[in-house]
């Protein structure tokens, strides 16, 4: 299992392109929403993006996640 930390995925912390009085996020500051560079999705959650069919990222996880979905 590949790792979103693996240097060979691809994805991007989103940061704000508005003024805080619009998103309450400063211009430029992160806004934690994790971003796919391969199908262009995004989440909050690394775990949670909703990848297309047949992104190649898509089942690119956390340790965390990988841990403890695999008892399940």
């Amino acid at each position: 299992m590949m790792s979103f930390a693996d240097p060979e995925t691809h994805f991007r912390i989103l940061t704000s392109d508005t003024p805080v009085s619009v998103d309450g996020y400063a211009l430029g500051e992160p806004t934690g929403e994790v971003l796919c560079l391969c199908c262009w999705e995004s989440h909050l959650n690394i775990d949670e993006i909703p990848h297309e069919p047949d992104c190649p990222q898509r089942f690119v996880h956390s340790e965390w996640y990988a841990e403890t979905m695999a008892g399940e």
